[in-house]
């Protein structure tokens, strides 16, 4: 039976996705996450994700209106010597894209300035919490 558990083990080990059952002690978070600088910490983390998350979404809307903008400028250069587009004004269809693009872009930039301010508050607090427990 001994040598059954030893064969096992050891044809475990060679097995290439096998990990070792261990606790690693060095991999525990330097600050307990129930106590109120963890709490603050985690708050401060996820307020964090989020302005990310929100200046991601204004530069997705910052492309999109480009890309806009240079379909709007290939029209013109197009249309430039045409007499049904002398009085250069764009088709409806590019001009409410062109609008709907600029108000998302405005709503971006607003969510990204307050998820800023958000996650700097939320560093504040923790900050404090941390002075305040020492």
């Amino acid at each position: 039976m001994i040598s059954a558990v030893r064969a096992t083990t050891l044809d475990l080990k060679h097995q290439e996705d096998y990990v070792e059952p261990t606790i690693n002690i060095e991999e525990l978070p330097e600050m307990d996450p129930w106590s109120s600088e963890g709490m603050a910490l985690a708050r401060f983390e996820k307020s964090r994700d989020a302005a990310q998350e929100a200046a991601e979404v204004e530069r997705q809307a910052m492309v999109d209106l480009m890309r806009i903008k240079k379909r709007i400028r290939a029209f013109a250069l197009e249309h430039h010597n045409q007499e049904d587009f002398q009085d250069h004004h764009l088709p409806q269809e590019m001009q409410d894209e062109l609008e709907s693009a600029l108000a998302a872009l405005t709503k971006a930039q607003d969510e990204k300035q307050a998820s800023s301010q958000r996650a700097q508050q939320a560093r504040s607090e923790f900050n404090q919490t941390v002075l305040e427990a020492q």
